[in-house]
Order: structure tokens, then sequence, then C-alpha cells
């Protein structure tokens, strides 16, 4: 098993994948294969406390340090990281080591726990917040200050990282988790009531036009009367109450034709 932990990073035969962004699935956080610290092969270096504690369990194939490690069934012992190996025996379940060049089948692969338990142990940092101050061009806010064992990290960010990016259920757009009460409250696809009170709901964005156009509790002004008087009422209004309004006249009967106000 000691032997494993050596590695020779110069050794390998393999170019290392592009490195991805952490991200998680905002519309699933809560299935494993969109976890953040799963986008990957390994983890970054950087997230460790103690860098130094990890610099020999560093996977050939991804540059980064061991993520389930898994024993390739050489005889040394040699180890990498699952979702690696995963790729690495994509298209032929025979293969030769990449550190020793020795004869390997996908199904003597296995599961290095004792390596992962140790590993499990290790401090380390939000992977967002070292993401971005990995990329950032100056100074960066720490907006993540956690700090906790590896086996917690997932934990963390899946349901307590405000860096966690977020699908807003309204309009799908992405935002972090710390965003998102505020986003949430102001987004355009949300349905509210009516601040009239008309009883209906409608999306922010189109509030002012169902104000203006069909709320039915909205103050007009009668064309004839000017008074003030609610949509729902106005028909009413200018057929029977507005003083404005046109009338036959008292004597119709006697043959009169003219229409007067009522007033």
């Amino acid at each position: 098993l000691c032997r494993s932990f050596s590695v020779n990073m110069t050794s390998s035969p393999l170019q290392p994948p592009p490195r991805k962004r952490y991200r998680v699935d905002p519309n699933a956080l809560s299935a494993d294969k969109n976890d953040v610290d799963d986008q990957k092969g390994g983890y970054d270096v950087g997230i460790f406390v103690d860098q130094n504690s990890v610099a020999n369990h560093i996977c050939t194939i991804c540059q980064c340090v061991f993520k389930e490690p898994m024993s390739i069934g050489c005889d040394e012992g040699h180890i990498f990281c699952r979702l690696c190996l995963d790729e690495f025996f994509k298209d032929n379940a025979s293969k030769l080591c990449p550190l020793d060049q020795q004869s390997v089948h996908q199904k003597n692969v296995s599961p290095n726990k004792y390596v992962e338990r140790w590993m499990g142990s290790l401090q380390v940092v939000c992977p967002l917040q070292y993401e971005k101050t990995v990329n950032a061009t100056s100074n960066v806010k720490v907006e993540c200050d956690w700090k906790g064992c590896l086996s917690d990290m997932r934990t963390h960010t899946r349901e307590q990282c405000g860096l966690v990016l977020m699908r807003c259920e309204f309009c799908s757009e992405d935002k972090q988790r710390k965003d998102m009460d505020e986003h949430v409250e102001m987004c355009g696809e949300r349905q509210i009531p009516c601040p009239l009170h008309c009883s209906q709901s409608v999306k922010r964005r189109l509030m002012d036009a169902h104000i203006d156009i069909e709320c039915s509790m909205k103050l007009l002004n009668c064309d004839d009367c000017k008074e003030s008087v609610l949509r729902k009422d106005m028909t009413h209004h200018q057929s029977t109450v507005c003083s404005e309004r046109l009338c036959r006249c008292t004597y119709a009967h006697y043959g009169c034709p003219a229409m007067v106000k009522t007033k």
C-alpha cells in the first residue's frame, strides 16, 4: 500500500483532460452526479489547507489529488481517480497501466478505501471560493470562509455554500444561493397578487399592463362627469349614476324627442 503513495508525476504517457470550473447543476442540487466535487477527475491541490500532505497523492491522468481513489490492479498498486479510470477504460477494458505499463483489466479495478478514509479527514477550504480566487485578476472578497474535512465538503456545497449556482424556478436564470432570495423577490416571471386586490395573480413583469388594461379595481375617470370610479363599476355608473348621462325628457310620453342630462 505504501508504494502506491509514491507516484512519478512525469512518467504518465497521458495528457491531462481540460480543467473544468466547479459548478453545481442548479436544477438538481441533490443529485450526486451534479455535486460540485463530481465535476472532474480529481481535487485541486489548492483547496487543501496543508498542500504538502497531498503532494504524493496526485493522479497522473488528471494531475489532481485523488478523488474516489481506485487501485488499477497492477503489481505496484498504482492509484487513480475513479472518473479518470472510467474514461481510461472507456474504449477498451484491457490496457496498460499508465505508470508501469503492466497489463491491467477494468474488472480488477477496486476502491482503495484506506486512502479514501485518510483523505476524508484532511482539512480543505470551500472549492467555490478557491475557484473565485484562482480565476480573479485582482483581490477577491472572501464570500465563503468555510473550512472543514474533505468528507464534509459535499454537504457544504450541496446544502450550505452561498456561492453555489441555483436555478430560479420561475425564470430558469442561474443565481448564487446567497442572491436567490433577493432575485426571486424581484423576478419578472414570478406570479404575484395584484396590489389593487382584484383577486388575480399576474407575472411581475406584466403587472403594470394588467393594472392599466384589465384590473377591475383600478380607478378610472368617467369621460362625462370626470368622477373617479372603479373599472368594474364603470358600466353601471355611466348607465344609471353619472350626473352627465343623457336620458329622455320627462315629457317624452307627450312626444318630446329631446335627450337631456340628468343633473
